[in-house]
């Protein structure tokens, strides 16, 4: 399935890159960088290779989704861990694809807790803010850091999850990484609240790295248990802002190159004057017009916006 679908984007792309078919004509930047894409995009419908740094930014939507966890190499004492099923990680949720805007230190120091050097200090971080800003966008690129070099990683939105219970936080020690998204919806909850201060100490005591993402401060949070406010805020803490209208358009015009897409500032303004406001509702726009200009072999144009979106 995942390569004939890959060999059915070929085919739509050829047309939208024509050099590639005539060898009479010089290959564009554009050609290069497809052919990169492509050549990656089959190694992964096969499965044979994981994505390299240097084009971690392609989207596979076209194809399938990860499960929420990474190959784990367990040794025979590890007891199996029974993970929820239905979480997926965002192929396209990469550092690459990631427009930081006002968030470039909480990028750095997420990347920074990626590398293998990466001290307690360094692998305890804490990022809030509202939602649309990035949180869970580098929570799961992240993980897929993690993936790409082999390690364990295991990405929680427990918001989704709650009702899993708290057995959910056993033998997480053995994963390299444990991403908490939406943190806030298990705080207040004592039996919640005491199985995440164990997490805390055995993930600390195994020496490994976790990321944390919520609505709101560490100081702020409605935490009960003493000691678990004293573990939060032993973390970096980084507010993620919003992007400005201008930092949207970049983002906008960063996740399109990527899909192989120009976008002008003309219709990128155009977008942000009539769409939704919020990150992911326009990224969601971008693959519908991105679907949209494969099968209708067209640029992205207001014309061809108004019509397809019927603005």
């Amino acid at each position: 399935m995942a390569l004939t679908a890959a060999t059915d984007m070929y085919t739509k792309k050829m047309c939208r890159y024509p050099a590639l078919s005539q060898p009479s004509h010089a290959p564009t930047a554009s050609v290069f960088r497809y052919c990169a894409q492509l050549t990656q995009t089959f190694d992964f419908a096969y499965g044979l290779a994981h994505c390299s740094p240097s084009v971690t930014g392609i989207n596979f939507a076209h194809f399938t989704q990860r499960p929420l966890t990474v190959r784990l190499n367990r040794s025979a004492s590890m007891k199996p861990i029974q993970l929820p099923l239905g979480v997926r990680l965002r192929d396209d949720a990469t550092f690459i694809n990631y427009y930081p805007g006002a968030n470039a230190a909480a990028l750095g120091y997420v990347e920074r807790l990626c590398e293998a050097e990466a001290g307690w200090t360094e692998s305890l971080i804490y990022l809030w803010g509202k939602d649309g800003v990035g949180r869970t966008h580098l929570l799961q690129a992240a993980c897929l850091r993690f993936e790409q070099i082999g390690e364990p990683a295991v990405y929680l939105p427990m918001a989704e999850l709650i009702d899993q219970g708290v057995a959910l936080f056993d033998n997480l020690e053995q994963y390299e990484l444990v991403c908490l998204d939406d943190l806030q919806a298990i705080v207040g909850k004592p039996e919640w609240e005491e199985a995440l201060f164990h997490l805390f100490n055995r993930l600390r005591d195994s020496g490994r790295r976790l990321l944390i993402a919520a609505s709101q401060s560490p100081r702020e949070l409605p935490v009960k248990l003493p000691d678990l406010k004293s573990r939060l805020t032993m973390a970096l803490v980084f507010q993620m802002r919003g992007l400005s209208d201008e930092d949207k358009l970049r983002a906008l015009q960063l996740r399109a190159s990527r899909r192989g897409l120009h976008l002008t500032d003309e219709v990128g303004h155009f977008i942000l004057t009539r769409g939704t406001r919020s990150m992911s509702a326009l990224f969601d726009l971008l693959e519908t017009l991105d679907q949209a200009s494969l099968q209708a072999q067209r640029k992205l144009t207001i014309p061809f916006l108004k019509e397809t979106l019927g603005w």
